[in-house]
């Protein structure tokens, strides 16, 4: 097993209520094991790239067979995120 390294980040309000809320409706026990996970996801699915969403709920799914929200959740949020979201025309 890996020793653990802390680190220290700042979020705004929005992201600490969003991460308080996905981590408990999804059963963790707490938002580092959350956290963990989403990075690990975000390292072995390259979801950091853009690819198709389907593609990569299709992985997720794989990876996570018992946590369906879990997978749903990240989903969604990638759907929103600047990488996926659409952008709209410049004004002329």
């Amino acid at each position: 097993m890996k020793l653990k390294q802390p680190i220290t980040i700042h979020l705004s309000g929005r992201q600490v209520k969003e991460i308080n809320r996905s981590y408990r409706r999804l059963g963790y026990r707490s938002r580092s094991s959350y956290l963990r996970d989403i990075l690990d996801l975000t390292e072995a699915t390259q979801i950091h790239q853009k690819r198709p969403l389907n593609e990569i709920k299709t992985e997720l799914a794989a990876t996570y067979p018992n946590n369906p929200k879990l997978v749903n959740e990240i989903v969604s949020g990638l759907s929103k995120s600047s990488l996926y979201a659409k952008r709209r025309a410049p004004a002329s």
